[in-house]
């Protein structure tokens, strides 16, 4: 089975954090703009095979990292978007931590 992985840093929540930077978008309009994006790809099929794999990748320690996951996880989870085009989007999350990466890429292939 091919398969093509997305992954969405959740750890990119930590932008959240400064009062100074940019206002962090959304997940919700993330995924959807994601979704989207991908759909306007004419070979979107042929390039990722049976399904795509749409990675939240997270840091365990950072409070911001899993606020992010969780948000994300949500929104993945309980929209109504469940494919890009004609293939199938399945979540998975991985822990960006250094022991379990592998472990986490692992895991998102079975």
């Amino acid at each position: 089975m091919k398969r093509a992985i997305i992954g969405i840093l959740a750890a990119c929540g930590l932008a959240a954090a400064v009062p100074e930077g940019p206002p962090r978008v959304p997940c919700d309009i993330q995924f959807d703009l994601t979704v989207k994006i991908l759909t306007f790809d004419r070979n979107l099929k042929a390039r990722v095979g049976d399904e795509l794999v749409f990675g939240i990748i997270y840091q365990e320690d950072y409070p911001a990292s899993l606020q992010v996951k969780t948000e994300m996880e949500r929104v993945v989870t309980y929209t109504s978007i469940k494919k890009a085009g004609r293939v199938p989007i399945r979540p998975a999350v991985i822990d960006a931590d250094f022991n379990s990466r592998l472990l986490g890429l692992a895991k998102v292939f079975r």
